[in-house]
């Protein structure tokens, strides 16, 4: 994998395109498809798009037969046309989670335009490598859910405001797409943190001036109909469904009144960052000591000057991440753009070789990787590790050996085995300069991904799906039934119900109407004390293989309850 870049100076220019498409290639494609909607976005995210695709209204999204306004709909209905357009060659889930790959292309593609922009030609493709390189981004990149079209929306957005100085209309075209991109995938979050970089770049004075301002009245006209069409049609439909979407699901959950955002401990984004952004970060750190003394002259001398525009856009991210109630690693995609941008100078300045250690030690670390993967595999192959047996420690739930032991699917095995040999064959030839550790870093995660997803595909999927649940609730459904009464089922769970088994649950705490069925499905936590259990006869009970959380019961209810 390192090789593509390591001794793509023996190739000419052509083929050096066609090496890095190979690499990009290598990171983007594994995982999109081949399995089923995992836990927990997937999960729910597919429930949305199985909605569009039934009813073909995406005006309301609807989960489990329920309104579900967290969400605007851009991703849910770009799924569902690429899920229809290629259900006749894949499932609809596989078709669906392509949507993913589709928005990670523009967001590959802008980041190489945008550092081009910003540093010259040449320097594209080391952002590129920066931002592949970053651990947090692989696997939300290849997961079915709307923060991919938010990256993508951001880095549109990215490229328009770096183009702006250069060509005014098409950037405030693009910025202005991006923004309504981003409104559209997840609400008022795009449109208010670009807002805030374009005010606190106007501080600069190479922002300043009719260019600028142009570019930025040709982004608003671009950017209106995304941001008012689908919320005047909500408005006109559902006036209550709007103040749900608007109030609660946009500020209730930032600033936390509503009670949906999702706390951590404090320093929970201090401690994610370490790794979440991979190499990117401490070359960031580095590119700003470099050029701290530099920064402020170069304001005054150099319209635009490179750092600027990546910097703001770092420092208005960080901010919101640190203000909102809300926190999980996913809401870091965002800060991955500038942070890759902020790195690139660090690796295209760095001319004199590195010491030989980092080589070593980059090599002996994914080698080591590959071959634990490929040892663990054949011994799993083998039988020699059984199902009963298996066990990762914390991640014992994400790895559960299927019943039937693991299966070998050539294809896979074939993939796995040439991306094995190509990192072999080309670790000989990686050199020391920065840009070839950092080329060999992204070879080396590459690597390590497309094993996971090939090798491993299957272990993975038994364990984070939820069709062998479904289909076991389906055998034990009493026939004939009135309807199915639920309580505790999550969103996942309902989602997955109604795409696997095509059940619509009614739910106690929603339906008051509910106790009058005959039938009661009950989510229960394993690390919470047990809530009594109705009244009634107990068909099935049981949960998803190696998880230790979630526990479900079927009853039969007594006819007068």
């Amino acid at each position: 994998m390192t090789g593509i870049f390591s001794v793509a100076g023996k190739f000419p220019p052509w083929a050096k395109g066609w090496l890095a498409g190979l690499l990009v290639l290598a990171w983007l494609l594994p995982g999109l498809v081949g399995h089923d909607p995992w836990k927990p976005d997937e999960a729910y995210s597919m429930g949305l798009i199985y909605h569009i695709l039934e009813t073909g209204d995406w005006v309301v999204p609807t989960l489990g037969g329920e309104p579900f306004m967290e969400k605007p709909p851009l991703y849910y209905l770009t799924a569902a046309g690429v899920a229809r357009g290629l259900a006749p060659f894949l499932p609809l889930h596989d078709g669906a989670r392509l949507t993913s790959g589709l928005f990670m292309g523009v967001v590959f593609l802008c980041i190489v335009l945008t550092g081009r922009e910003l540093y010259g030609r040449g320097n594209g493709c080391v952002a590129l490598l920066l931002l592949m390189g970053c651990l947090g981004l692989l696997p939300h990149a290849h997961q079915m859910i709307t923060d991919t079209a938010l990256l993508a929306g951001f880095a549109l957005a990215l490229y328009g405001l770096a183009l702006s100085r250069r060509r005014p209309a098409l950037g405030g075209g693009w910025l202005g797409l991006g923004a309504g991109m981003g409104f559209l995938a997840k609400g008022l979050l795009a449109p208010l943190v670009l807002g805030g970089v374009v005010c606190l770049l106007l501080f600069f004075p190479a922002w300043r001036n009719r260019r600028f301002f142009a570019s930025l009245g040709v982004a608003l006209l671009v950017a209106l109909p995304w941001l008012t069409i689908w919320p005047s049609l909500l408005h006109q439909r559902h006036p209550e469904l709007f103040d749900v979407w608007f109030w609660e699901n946009n500020y209730g959950r930032f600033f936390g009144s509503s009670g949906l955002a999702t706390r951590q401990e404090p320093g929970y984004y201090l401690k994610a960052l370490t790794w979440f952004t991979g190499p990117a970060l401490p070359l960031a750190l580095l590119t700003l000591w470099r050029y701290r003394g530099q920064a402020s002259k170069t304001a005054r001398t150099e319209p635009g000057a490179p750092l600027q525009l990546p910097l703001v856009m770092a420092g208005v991210i960080l901010a919101t991440l640190f203000a909102s109630a809300a926190t999980r690693t996913l809401y870091i995609l965002p800060l991955l753009l500038p942070v890759a941008l902020l790195a690139t100078p660090a690796v295209t300045d760095s001319v004199l070789p590195l010491p030989r250690f980092w080589r070593t030690l980059l090599i002996t670390l994914f080698s080591g990787l590959a071959l634990l993967a490929w040892v663990v595999w054949l011994l799993a192959l083998c039988h020699t590790v059984s199902a009963g047996e298996w066990d990762i420690g914390g991640w014992s739930e994400s790895f559960v050996m299927p019943e039937g032991g693991m299966p070998f699917r050539g294809v896979d095995f074939g993939l796995a085995l040439c991306a094995s040999g190509v990192w072999l064959g080309s670790i000989r030839h990686m050199g020391q300069s920065a840009r070839h550790l950092l080329a060999g870093w992204t070879g080396g995660v590459t690597l390590i991904w497309l094993l996971s997803m090939t090798l491993w595909l299957p272990v993975i999927d038994y364990g984070k799906s939820y069709r062998t649940v479904v289909a076991q609730i389906q055998q034990s459904l009493p026939t004939p039934y009135t309807c199915i009464a639920s309580r505790g089922l999550g969103e996942p769970q309902r989602a997955m119900l109604h795409y696997f088994g095509h059940i619509l649950t009614q739910r106690v705490e929603r339906d008051r109407s509910a106790p009058v069925c005959d039938v009661l499905l009950v989510q229960i936590s394993l690390e919470k004390p047990r809530e009594p259990l109705a009244k009634g006869q107990i068909l099935w009970q049981g949960g998803r293989p190696g998880d230790t959380k979630e526990w479900y019961i079927l009853q039969r209810l007594p006819i007068d309850q």
